[in-house]
């Protein structure tokens, strides 16, 4: 297990270094420059270009890229070609926005898609079990945005039971932060709740229907007992697995909803960065979302080894 670790953090270095220099390519083939959009559009050439040179955008690519990746390799990650501000403070006012999103409703998704993953998969093709394989198949349909603009008209707008817009951090108020963001989690929740709810009750009944679950039944264990104790852990592997590929699209889902409620996270800095052609500032964001899913990947190796023996004597 320790050596699957090391082989983990290891690879971090170059699917980062990737990530970086893909990005930092295709920044560089957008039409404009930053200098453009600084100096607005009745600049003459000269002016663009002696700008240029000023923000260190005169230099070939390849020194730009280095120079920047040597700044990133201690930390640092320059700053913004238009405010000045530091690109990790600009990060770190906005990605708790965007990261309490995507945490909540991650919890959100575990709680609907275990619960409802369960119940189908302890009456297989019941009454019940039909109507939560119907309900996943809407789930996994419906874009996130999309309920999040429908569930802001009767929460928001009509009972005012949740806020429309605005963000309050959890610093400030635990409990003002979830009212919050309760809205805009739970539409990020609904994709992968169904998603999970399907992988649970396919294997929770693939472990269920073994050998070594109908002998301890044969022995006097209880349904219940012979769940917690035998079908849940053994059905974990696959549950967790795409619990971790989930996070990933709900990280990105997050940037979107984000736009539906007003919510200055890292989905706005995006935006109007890649507008702004605010190279640092998209080069930084990128990177430290790549670092946010390979983070999530590496618990998800974790947790297989503390699940299941096999993987930790691997």
């Amino acid at each position: 297990m320790r050596r699957v670790l090391v082989s983990r953090v290891v690879a971090l270095v170059p699917t980062l270094f990737v990530v970086s220099l893909v990005t930092f390519a295709l920044l560089h083939l957008l039409p404009g420059s930053p200098a453009s959009v600084i100096l607005g559009p009745d600049a003459s050439n000269a002016q663009i270009a002696q700008l240029n040179e000023k923000l260190g955008l005169g230099h070939p690519l390849l020194v730009q890229y280095f120079t920047w990746l040597g700044h990133a390799i201690r930390g640092q990650f320059g700053s913004s070609l238009l405010s000045g501000q530091s690109v990790i403070s600009m990060i770190g006012d906005h990605l708790p926005v965007t990261l309490s999103l995507a945490l909540v409703g991650m919890a959100f998704a575990v709680i609907e898609g275990l619960s409802l993953g369960v119940v189908a998969a302890l009456r297989p093709n019941g009454r019940l079990d039909h109507i939560i394989q119907v309900g996943t198949s809407v789930g996994l349909s419906v874009p996130g945005f999309w309920l999040a603009m429908l569930l802001v008209i009767p929460f928001a707008l009509w009972t005012r039971l949740f806020p429309a817009t605005g963000y309050v951090p959890i610093t400030q108020n635990p409990l003002e932060w979830l009212h919050s963001i309760a809205l805009g989690a739970f539409a990020l929740s609904l994709a992968p709740a169904a998603a999970i709810a399907r992988h649970t009750r396919g294997a929770l009944g693939n472990a269920m229907a073994q050998d070594f679950v109908r002998a301890a039944r044969s022995r006097g264990m209880s349904e219940r007992r012979a769940l917690l104790k035998h079908g849940l852990k053994n059905s974990s592997i696959p549950v967790v697995t795409i619990m971790s590929f989930h996070f990933a699209a709900l990280f990105g889902g997050a940037l979107v909803v984000e736009q539906v409620f007003g919510l200055n996270g890292i989905g706005q800095l995006m935006i109007a960065s890649v507008q702004d052609h605010d190279i640092p500032v998209v080069q930084g964001l990128v990177v430290i979302a790549a670092l946010i899913v390979i983070v999530v990947n590496l618990f998800a190796d974790v947790a297989y080894g503390l699940l299941d023996p096999r993987v930790r004597l691997a």
